[in-house]
């Protein structure tokens, strides 16, 4: 559960969404129907795919006063349903900086009433529904919405997938990670995902067939082999993850990880000449990269 929690907090660490944001600004304090409509239509645009991931750095001092003047914009009333909802989001994002959890699913929930089909505010609300309160069911629901409203983003099934492995529904994580596997055949991070959780649930066959299945898909990819390595190593068949680790190798020869991993199992069965050959291409590669 905590390193969901960690997983959750790491992809939603990146919340700056100023882009997005500031098309908002612009909006609000247009006059002229038509840019306010333009502008408003490009922050949604924005929002509307998938989560926002551009690091910026916040200004907190400006913030408080970024809330009042979105306030007496609310207080006005002067923007359409659907307008008032960019208002309301961009309130609620700001009120997320400052840490006021209540205001912030208060705000995100009136820009869900305001434009129901408001993808990014399902996104956002379920974070401190999660985060910060341990709503699970809250989120979870917002997600279903999500993924209602687009149902090609591989992330949010990735991120209800770990919202479910909090709710220990096996069935629903399965569902979800395997619909990233659908969504991106040829991409480790759903056969990474599924397999893992195989693998907390005791699967261990189970995490190496996905593997596996992942390596026909991509081949040429080192990191089919080197998971494959992993989990071997994890159900005790040294031999076949010193098998995969020495396939990967073959595909990636200056990845030092590699040898030092690989050099481990030689060392755990005795095979000393091969673990120290190992040992010292790892440290000739380390070496060569300072």
């Amino acid at each position: 559960m905590k390193l969901i929690l960690v997983t959750f907090l790491l992809l939603y660490s990146t919340l700056n969404s100023q882009d997005g944001h500031e098309w908002i600004k612009k909006g609000i304090n247009s006059t002229d129907v038509k840019v306010r409509t333009e502008c408003f239509s490009k922050a949604e645009k924005y929002y509307s795919k998938s989560p926002t991931t551009k690091r910026r750095k916040v200004d907190k001092d400006n913030l408080k006063s970024d809330i009042e003047a979105f306030t007496k914009v609310i207080k006005l009333n002067k923007f359409s349903a659907k307008e008032m909802s960019f208002v309301y989001f961009i309130r609620a994002s700001t009120n997320y900086k400052l840490k006021n959890v209540d205001e912030t699913i208060s705000d995100y929930s009136k820009a869900i009433e305001g434009y129901p089909k408001f993808i990014e505010a399902y996104r956002r609300r379920s974070i401190p529904y999660y985060l910060k309160k341990r709503e699970i069911q809250n989120a979870l629901k917002d997600y279903d919405k999500v993924i209602e409203l687009s149902p090609n983003s591989a992330i949010d099934y990735q991120m209800r997938g770990m919202l479910r492995q909090g709710t220990k529904d096996k069935k629903g994580v399965l569902a979800d990670y395997s619909k990233i596997i659908e969504l991106k055949p040829k991409d480790i991070q759903g056969y990474d995902l599924r397999a893992d959780y195989k693998l907390l649930c005791g699967d261990k066959k189970g995490a190496i067939d996905d593997c596996t299945l992942y390596i026909k898909a991509m081949p040429k990819d080192a990191k089919g082999y080197s998971k494959r390595a992993h989990y071997k190593s994890e159900n005790k068949d040294k031999d076949g993850a010193i098998a995969d680790y020495t396939k990967a190798i073959e595909l990636e020869p200056e990845n030092l990880s590699l040898y030092t991993v690989r050099g481990l199992l030689y060392a755990e069965k005795d095979e000393y000449d091969k673990a120290k050959a190992d040992m010292k291409k790892a440290m000739e590669l380390k070496t060569k990269k300072k």
